[in-house]
């Protein structure tokens, strides 16, 4: 069933965007079956069905990797501890919709975003 499932898309699923995350995983399979499954395992799982990380097709010719550096390195520790000292919410929105979390996407081997 679960086979059945997961290519129709979240949309099926009455998302509104195209993000396959394991916690939805998690909820499509909690629901029918009335599982608790962790998302460690879901994550094997999909690994074994043959999905992966889903990554860019392409990386942009403006991108600037030192920038890109510098950022995970300097720009997000601050970032992480200025939102923990305003007790604030920090959120992530790309293409694929908005998230509380950074999330991953999963895809079937050898798929690339759009």
């Amino acid at each position: 069933m679960l086979e059945e499932e997961l290519p129709k898309g979240p949309v099926a699923d009455g998302r509104s965007d195209q993000t396959r995350t394991l916690t939805r995983i998690k909820t499509l399979i909690g629901r029918p079956f009335h599982k608790n499954i962790t998302l460690s395992a879901i994550a094997q799982m999909r690994h074994r069905h043959g999905f992966s990380h889903q990554v860019p097709a392409s990386r942009a010719v403006e991108r600037d990797e030192e920038a890109v550096t510098g950022w995970g390195t300097e720009t997000w520790p601050q970032a992480e501890k200025s939102v923990a000292a305003l007790r604030a919410w920090l959120c992530f929105e790309d293409e694929a919709g908005l998230s509380m979390t950074p999330t991953t996407r999963y895809a079937p081997f050898g798929t690339a975003s759009v």
